[in-house]
């Protein structure tokens, strides 16, 4: 995933035009991680974990739309990844092909916001853990002539849901390595740095390391052919008085240009873009805001629950059935569950469980999404609840766990993260 640092390329050298671009990938990454008792400094091992995790496959580079302060979307999607815990194979299908994030971006590259982190995040995906994708997808390059060097820094916020918020740097020197044969030439070094906070387990996040890594740009629009890539990062997770976590992640790869294609001038048609085209989700997954409107929706069909059932119309109190179900990715219901009932009338739960299970939603990229809603009715009526609930997806401390001792690693992250 690291190599989407070479997907764009900014105002300094001048942008290449809104066309689809096609990149072929390979990603190879180790981890060892480190655990130490509170007060105590690092590395006094409790536990450790090291692994590899290699990835291969295609991105998707397009853009999405235009936001009203002139900032501009791009869509990223993962397309045949698959993944290995070895250079050699075998290789599986990964979590994250299929899935795309939008990044927002001024046209100098520096990002401003990424939508749908949540999506590409949690075990079997990595895309919180490998957070540097973000500033590598829009690197921040200074306008340069052969042989002239010049320093940047380049912040990017990376927040997952309610979960997780950072806000980190790329220090770098960038070079002009020369022209030739259509072709530029660059390279660079530096340093990473930031913090963040982990709400879920309350802890703070620490981040150190070094970047370095040479371009092959197309000389008439400044776009990328290849880029390699070797960067290393330190992440510290400090869980206060009861235990901090370290880990480093090295990563190295490269990506090469495969396909360019035609793309529609999204968001360039007449007129300034609105605060609502601002704020509208990407249509790649499907909202909270969604899942509530088709249930306000089919507000009439769920009431008759409640308009057939005598016992129930003669009730005049206050009244909730909690309901839990799962969204597939074609859109269908599976897996509808009564989770609470206060009607005290099984028939109406029943009834209840058995509309939610014939609705329909569009479908979307992500995995099954769990769904919770309560029915509350009150004098007989079925009253709509202001909000859906909707279950995030779990998140690692930060970390890969790979090591062969998976019990091991469970433990440790038991002890770090209280249920």
């Amino acid at each position: 995933m690291l190599l989407l640092l070479l997907t764009a390329c900014p105002k300094g050298l001048g942008s290449s035009t809104l066309e689809t671009s096609v990149y072929a990938f390979e990603l190879h990454a180790s981890f060892s991680t480190q655990a130490a008792e509170a007060g105590q400094p690092l590395p006094r091992v409790v536990q450790a974990g090291t692994g590899e995790l290699h990835l291969r496959g295609q991105l998707r580079r397009a853009p999405s739309r235009t936001f009203r302060d002139g900032s501009r979307g791009w869509m990223l999607r993962f397309e045949g990844v698959e993944q290995s815990a070895s250079a050699e194979g075998p290789w599986i299908e990964a979590g994250i092909s299929g899935r795309s994030v939008e990044l927002r971006t001024f046209e100098s590259g520096e990002i401003l916001a990424i939508e749908d982190v949540e999506h590409v995040a949690g075990p079997g995906r990595y895309g919180e853990i490998l957070d540097v994708i973000f500033p590598a997808v829009s690197p921040v390059v200074p306008a340069l002539e052969p042989g002239d060097e010049a320093w940047r820094r380049s912040a990017w916020p990376t927040v997952v849901g309610s979960q997780r918020a950072w806000q980190n740097a790329l220090v770098a020197t960038w070079t002009h390595e020369g022209k030739g044969a259509g072709e530029i030439a660059l390279s660079y070094e530096g340093g990473l740095e930031g913090k963040g906070k982990d709400g879920a387990a309350d802890a703070s996040l620490t981040q150190t390391g070094e970047a370095r890594g040479s371009l092959t740009l197309r000389a008439s629009d400044l776009r990328l052919l290849r880029h390699d890539l070797d960067w290393t990062r330190v992440v510290d997770v400090d869980y206060g008085e009861r235990v901090a976590l370290t880990q480093t992640q090295v990563f190295s790869g490269s990506i090469e240009l495969i396909g360019e294609e035609a793309s529609s001038r999204v968001g360039d048609a007449p007129g300034r873009p609105t605060a609502e085209d601002d704020a509208a989700p990407t249509g790649r997954y499907l909202s909270s805001a969604e899942v509530h409107a088709l249930l306000l929706e089919q507000l009439p069909s769920l009431a008759s629950c409640y308009e057939d059932s005598g016992e129930a119309r003669a009730r005049t109190e206050l009244g909730e059935v909690y309901v839990n179900w799962r969204v597939a990715s074609d859109g269908s219901v599976r897996e509808v569950r009564l989770h609470e009932s206060r009607s005290e009338l099984p028939e109406l739960d029943a009834c209840l469980v058995q509309r939610v299970g014939l609705l329909r939603f569009r479908a979307h990229d992500e995995a099954p999404i769990d769904i919770g809603y309560p029915f509350v009715y009150r004098e007989s009526a079925l009253q709509p609840y202001p909000m859906v609930f909707v279950k995030d997806r779990a998140l690692q401390p930060l970390f890969v766990w790979l090591d062969e001792d998976e019990e091991a690693a469970a433990g440790l992250a038991s002890r770090a993260i209280p249920d």
